[in-house]
């Protein structure tokens, strides 16, 4: 090797190791924001955008719960959408949650038959989202260093479960539910957690 080569050759080196340090300070994050109220999308997209933004690998998984929500909340991560089955976008289509909040929220039966549409309508994109077996096993090989989810309902976390996902952090754009609070070990304290029910 010419000397006029080994000079070249270590800077080259140098930069190429030096780049290589750069990117292996990134994490590989998965982010389980389904799609069903702009408030929540846009919170869950921030989170990955703002990660993006500080060099991790992001991805945000996204069931689609409401066929008319147009906004995926995030503009710099990758994006995976799920269409919701055939049931799912029948409810979607329903829009049964549209008038929540012009409510009464001393009407217990209106409050109780529509929280129970909202879950049956989490619980079937929670489904179609394990039954795919192609996109869970793509999922897995991704070996995810951390995945973050919102704790009012647990697919996200049992997604991560499923996928052997390294660590887990959950976000919540509310306060916190009493009964999450329990599932997880948080103290209930009254003065400030007020119950939702």
């Amino acid at each position: 090797m010419t000397i006029a080569l080994q000079m070249i050759s270590i800077p080259l080196f140098s930069i190429v190791l030096c780049s290589t340090m750069y990117y292996s300070d990134a994490y590989k994050i998965l982010v389980f924001a389904p799609r069903f109220a702009h408030s929540h999308v846009n919170f869950m997209g921030n989170i990955a955008d703002i990660l993006s933004d500080a060099g991790h690998n992001v991805t945000v998984l996204q069931p689609i719960l409401d066929i008319n929500l147009s906004s995926s909340g995030t503009k710099k991560a990758k994006l995976i959408t799920i269409a919701g089955s055939n049931n799912l976008v029948e409810m979607s289509r329903a829009n049964e949650l549209e008038d929540v909040w012009l409510s009464d929220p001393r009407d217990v039966m209106w409050i109780i038959s529509k929280t129970q549409a909202f879950l049956e309508r989490f619980d079937e994109a929670c489904q179609t989202l394990l039954n795919n077996t192609a996109l869970i096993s793509e999922l897995e090989q991704e070996h995810f260093d951390l995945g973050i989810s919102e704790l009012f309902e647990y697919c996200g976390l049992g997604l991560f479960h499923v996928i052997k996902t390294k660590a887990i952090v959950s976000a919540s754009s509310t306060g916190l539910f009493e009964h999450i609070a329990l599932d997880i070990g948080a103290p209930l304290v009254p003065s400030y957690v007020p119950g939702y029910y």
